[in-house]
C-alpha cells in the first residue's frame, strides 16, 4: 500500500502529464511537491470544527471553533497514514480536549492519550503520524499533555 506522499507524488505527477513511476522524492527535489506530498507552495486545507467529533487524519491545519469546549478524538493512524501532518489549533477562547487513545500520543517522555487547549484562541500544536502513533512535533504553551 502506498503512503500518502507516495500517493500524493503519483497523484501530482499524473495531473501534470509526467510520466508514471517517478519515484516520489525526484518529484519533490524537482520542487514540484512538498515533503507532505502536496503540491509545492500550496496552503495548508482548513479544517474546521464547530462541534464534538473525530478529528479527519488528513494532513492539514485542523481548527476548533466550537463556542463550548470541544471533545474532539483522533483514531490511530495506519501505515498507509505514515507523514499525515495535523495542526490543531484552538479558534475560540474556550478549553478543548482531543484524545488520540492509549498511548497512542508520543510527546518525547512517557505515552499519552489526550492534549487539552487551555481557554486561549490560538492556542495549538502539530502532530505526525509515524509507525501506528502520532507524534508531537510542536506545541504552544497553552497545551497540557496527561
Amino acid at each position: 500500500m502506498k503512503t500518502n506522499y507516495e500517493q500524493g507524488a503519483s497523484a501530482f505527477a499524473a495531473s501534470r502529464g509526467l510520466q508514471s513511476g517517478i519515484p516520489p522524492v525526484a518529484v519533490c527535489a524537482l520542487g514540484l511537491l512538498d515533503r507532505y506530498g502536496e503540491p509545492a507552495g500550496a496552503t495548508d486545507p482548513i479544517n474546521d470544527y464547530t462541534a464534538d467529533g473525530a478529528i479527519a487524519i488528513r494532513s492539514g491545519t485542523h481548527t476548533l471553533s466550537k463556542a463550548t469546549g470541544a471533545l474532539m478524538t483522533v483514531g490511530a493512524p495506519g501505515p498507509a497514514d505514515n507523514g499525515v501532518r495535523l495542526t490543531i489549533i484552538s479558534v475560540s477562547p474556550v478549553a478543548h480536549q482531543i484524545n488520540f487513545g492509549a498511548n497512542n500520543l508520543l510527546a518525547g517522555v512517557a505515552a499519552k492519550q489526550s492534549a487539552t487547549c487551555a481557554a486561549f484562541a490560538g492556542c495549538s500544536f502539530t502532530v505526525v503520524a509515524l509507525g501506528g502513533k502520532w507524534v508531537l512535533i510542536g506545541q504552544n504553551a497553552g497545551i497540557v499533555l496527561a
